[in-house]
This record gives C-alpha cells, sequence and structure tokens, in this order.
C-alpha cells in the first residue's frame, strides 16, 4: 500500500473571536485554537509551535502533542459485520466477518475485531493491517489467549478497499459458552473527501444449549417384559447457570410429544419437587421416578419401570426436556431424543394338525401319503418365521432342521398382528416313504440356535408312524 502524503493545512480557527481590532485579547482570556487538514495515511498528528515577541529562536514545539479534530463521516453502516446470531457450543462454528463498504471511502489502513469484556468494554482479539516493510497486509494477534486457542483461526487483508477484509473462526467442536457476547469491528479509513474516519459495528452472538447438552441415558432395546427401562436426564454444565425443570415425555405420534413426569423447584418448600402430568404411569405397577433441580451439577430426573412391568408400548421415542438459565443470562429450552426399541417374544404355539388324519389308530399312514402339517402361534414382534424339523426312527442325533425349504410355506401374507405381536400360520408337506416307521416332526418359533431348545410352550410336534400290514 503506497503511503499518501498530507495535502493541506486549513487556516487556524480561534474561539472566542478577539475583542478588540480583531486580534487583541485581555489578560486570563482562554483561547481553544482549531486545526484542520489532511494528515496522510500513517494518520500524522498535528504539531503545535508557538513564538513570543522576544524569542529569537523563532517556532519552538508546543510540549504536549495533540491530535487533530477530526470529523467522523462513516458510521457502522458502512461496515459489514456478519456471522451466526446464534452459537450452540461446542458443535456450531463461530465465523465473525468485517468488511468495508466502498461508499465514501478511499483506503483501509486497518480492521480489528474485539469483543465485550464487559456491558461497555472491548479488548482487541486481533487486528489486519499493511506492513509497509513487506509491502503486504499482517494478521497479528492482541489476544494470545485466543491465538493458542485449538480451532481458531484468522484470514484478511486490507490490500484494496473492495477485497478489505478480517474474518475470525473457532471451528465446529471447539467452540465455548464464554464466545457468547458482542463483538465489534474496528476500521481505520481514509475517505475520498480527504482526511481519515474510524467506524465501528457490532454483532451480538447468543450462545444458547441444544440436545447436546442433555446426557440422556438408558437402554436402547426392551424384552417385554423381562427388561428394566430407565430413562435418565441430566444437564451437561456448559453455558448453563441454573436448571428450572427437567421433564420426560414420550411420543404420542412421529412429531407430538405427552409429558410423563416433570421435577422442578418449589418456592414455598424450597425444594424439588416431582410431579407428574401422566396419572397412567403415575398408578401403573413398577413405575418410579427420582430426581432433582437443586443445583445444575447434580441436577436429574430418571423414570424407571422396573423388571417384569415392561410392556410393549413402553418402547418408541423418549424425550428430555429441560428449561435452563444461561451462563451469559437470559434462559433457554433444550430437548434431547432417545428411541427404545421394544421386542415381544414369542408366548405360544398350537399343538400341530395334519392333514389328512390317519387311517388307522390315529397316527399310521401308507406310504406315498402326502401329509400337510399346520403350525400356528405367536412368533414376537419380529415376525420370526417357524423353524421345521424332523427325526427318523434310526436317529442317534435327536431333531435336525428339515433339509427341504420348498415343502416349508412360512404365509408371510397371512401374519396377524395381536398387540404388539404377531401371529403366523405355516405348512409343510411331506410324502410318507418307507423309512417312516416312525418319523417326528417339530414345529417352534426361530431362535437361531438347534431343533428343540424353545421352552416346552412354544414347541409342538407330531410323530407319524408306518401302516406295514
Amino acid at each position: 500500500m503506497p503511503t499518501v502524503l498530507p495535502t493541506y493545512t486549513n487556516a487556524l480557527y480561534v474561539t472566542p473571536t478577539p475583542n478588540v481590532n480583531g486580534q487583541y485579547y485581555s489578560v486570563g482570556t482562554t483561547l481553544t485554537f482549531s486545526c484542520s487538514g489532511t494528515e496522510g495515511s500513517d494518520k500524522r498528528i498535528h504539531t503545535w509551535c508557538y513564538k513570543q515577541a522576544g524569542s529569537i529562536t523563532g517556532f519552538t514545539n508546543v510540549y504536549v502533542s495533540v491530535w487533530s479534530t477530526r470529523g467522523l463521516t462513516l458510521s457502522g453502516q458502512s461496515i459489514t459485520i456478519t456471522g451466526t446470531s446464534t452459537l450452540v457450543p461446542p458443535t456450531s462454528e463461530l465465523r465473525i466477518t468485517c468488511q468495508p463498504s466502498t461508499a465514501g471511502i478511499r483506503d483501509v489502513n486497518t480492521i480489528s475485531i474485539q469483543k465485550n469484556t464487559s456491558s461497555t468494554d472491548y479488548t482487541t482479539l486481533v487486528y489486519v493491517t499493511y506492513d509497509k516493510a513487506c509491502s503486504s497486509s499482517v494478521i497479528r494477534w492482541a489476544s494470545t489467549a485466543y491465538q493458542n486457542r485449538q480451532g481458531v483461526s484468522a484470514t484478511g487483508n486490507v490490500d484494496t478497499v473492495g477485497g478489505a477484509r478480517l474474518v475470525l473462526t473457532i471451528s465446529t467442536n471447539n467452540t465455548r459458552c464464554e464466545d457468547g457476547g458482542a463483538y465489534r469491528c474496528n476500521m481505520g479509513v481514509l475517505l475520498l473527501g480527504g482526511g481519515g474516519a474510524v467506524a465501528v459495528a457490532e454483532k451480538y452472538v447468543t450462545a444458547t444449549v441444544s440436545g447436546q447438552s442433555i446426557t440422556i441415558t438408558g437402554t436402547s432395546t426392551l424384552v417385554t417384559p423381562t427388561s428394566e427401562l430407565r430413562i435418565t436426564c441430566q444437564p451437561s454444565s456448559a453455558c448453563i447457570s441454573d436448571v428450572s425443570t427437567i421433564s420426560v415425555q414420550k411420543n404420542t405420534s412421529s412429531t407430538d410429544y405427552t409429558s410423563i413426569v416433570t421435577v422442578a423447584y418449589d418456592k414455598a418448600s424450597s425444594s424439588s419437587v416431582i410431579s407428574w402430568a401422566y396419572t397412567a404411569f403415575q398408578n401403573r405397577q413398577g413405575v418410579s421416578a427420582t430426581g432433582n433441580v437443586d443445583t445444575v451439577g447434580g441436577a436429574r430426573l430418571v423414570l424407571t419401570i422396573s423388571t417384569n412391568n415392561i410392556r410393549c408400548e413402553d418402547g418408541g421415542a423418549y424425550r428430555c426436556n429441560m428449561e435452563v438459565t444461561l451462563t451469559g443470562g437470559g434462559g433457554a429450552t433444550a430437548n434431547a431424543d432417545k428411541y427404545v426399541t421394544a421386542t415381544v417374544l414369542p408366548t405360544y404355539t398350537n399343538a400341530l394338525y395334519v392333514t389328512p388324519t390317519p387311517n388307522v389308530n390315529g397316527q399310521y399312514y401308507s406310504v406315498g401319503t402326502k401329509l400337510t402339517f399346520s403350525c400356528s402361534g405367536t412368533v414376537g414382534s419380529d415376525k420370526m418365521n417357524h423353524t421345521w424339523c424332523y427325526k427318523q426312527a434310526d436317529s442317534n442325533t435327536g431333531f435336525t432342521g428339515y433339509p427341504t425349504a420348498a415343502d416349508i410355506n412360512q404365509n408371510e401374507n397371512g401374519l396377524v398382528q395381536d398387540g404388539c405381536n404377531y401371529r403366523r400360520r405355516s405348512t409343510l408337506t411331506y410324502n410318507v416313504t418307507a423309512a417312516d416307521t416312525e418319523t417326528s416332526f417339530m414345529c417352534e418359533p426361530f431362535t437361531g440356535s438347534m431343533c428343540g431348545t424353545s421352552a416346552a410352550v412354544l414347541k409342538t410336534n407330531y410323530t407319524v408312524r408306518l401302516c406295514t400290514y
């Protein structure tokens, strides 16, 4: 950036005006001299000199240097300051961008970004200026705390008015609660009409909370009725100075939630109080809630449904809703969700039904007879298939899986929902052979393990014997 020298200085202006002949004053009169004019790109100060009647050395410097009076012809509207207005630490990125408008500006000397330390005071974080020695723009940090902080960076230049800018960035996962507050862009410029000016613009960033400010824990899968459900809601301390209420809610649709239980601080009793919003839960066996909001560190709400009291409808989305006071002032509400999958196990299998009915004594069939076995019962919320097994008279290994899948029809289109459970009816078609002197068939919901490992109530079998006369 070239150096621009001063080009003119206006005539001195003095107040008050003299009372005698235009230049004469009385002893004790206080005079104010005003000097104005261009000061060059390096913003030179005015040097004030004086000479009294008896002086033989000419003008000498006044011992106190005084800045010339500047008319500030720019305002904050001459600066564009952009960036997010709401910050959710640590996941949000903070980016503050300062740049001038070109209107009325001939050159940009410096741009700085400042942060409030109080309602009236600001401290400079970083600035960009033109370095004559290296003939380029240079970024300098005024705050070593920001300079050395992970995830903090600054870019910018003042090479041209159109390209001048300064960008302060605090990257995702590195923002903090204290990064909220007022930011100020301060810009020193030269005006097209001559002279310099300083313009200031401000932007307020609110640091608030999100679902990541809440810890919601508990099992993700329930096996009814044997599992225990425990939903725990508690805040992180980030950005939170006080917790007003915590509630556990349950989805009633994909978008709607209803409150189950809430803990809040009761001023009358000077203690935390738990209140039930959903009496169906409150009066249900095995359901309880504990918690408090006495301190941020200890605040929590725990909803528990004990073992053997779980129902399939206890699956679904749970939400922790928390009302808090922010460290930077003001209130906020944060939500965090957790989805719980309720798995319902099969509960029974009916006796095997076979057609045609045997022609002799209830179990004997002739070679070549085509049999159809029908198996029905609950197969759980996972809609398990039926596992078909068989064992012939000379087998020493017990039941083994039936080998011919084409003979089995799982009847997928015939599934019937029964609450959270499903009922299935499957069939096995089998042709009686000479080897079936005594062949047993078994049906059970698929367990992923060996045949016959289900509980007795879940497996059913039928024995076929060959008619030998």
